[in-house]
């Protein structure tokens, strides 16, 4: 294609799916009845299953493609907390106790995240860094100190 932005021998995969190929996933039949039925199989529906598996429900995962397809297997695999929304924001919408409540939610999923891989005893290589967040704009700086 002329003018095509992409160089040659880009693929719209992730290069780690190159050094750990995803495996084959065979179609199953779907159950008549389950008790939850979860859409989609990345970190946030492969959790859900697995809590609501263990406290004994039948859980059936729905997935269009192979499990974890989306952007929980694309991403650099960061995990952190955060609210899109600043506490200004939430406590406007929702006041003030729902604000400080989603806030500390958040801080608290990421502790539960650090425990869930230490009792999975999953070796990922996990480090908790910090983020760094830029001002796009000069202008951008005031609203982004006023949300700290």
């Amino acid at each position: 294609m002329a003018g095509d932005i992409f160089v040659d021998g880009w693929k719209a995969t992730p290069y780690w799916w190159d050094l750990a190929p995803r495996p084959e996933w065979p179609e199953i039949s779907i159950p008549d009845q389950v008790d939850v039925a979860i859409v989609g199989s990345g970190y946030a529906g492969m959790s859900c299953a697995l809590h609501l598996a263990r406290a004994g429900r039948n859980v059936l995962i729905l997935e269009a493609k192979e499990p974890g397809h989306g952007a929980s297997s694309r991403s650099g695999g960061m995990a952190g907390s955060g609210l899109k929304l600043s506490y200004t924001d939430l406590k406007a919408k929702y006041g003030r106790q729902a604000a400080v409540d989603m806030i500390h939610e958040t801080e608290r999923s990421l502790e539960f995240f650090e425990e869930f891989l230490a009792g999975e005893q999953i070796q990922c290589q996990y480090q908790k860094v910090g983020r760094f967040i830029g001002a796009h704009a000069p202008s951008d700086y005031e609203a982004m100190a006023r949300r700290i």
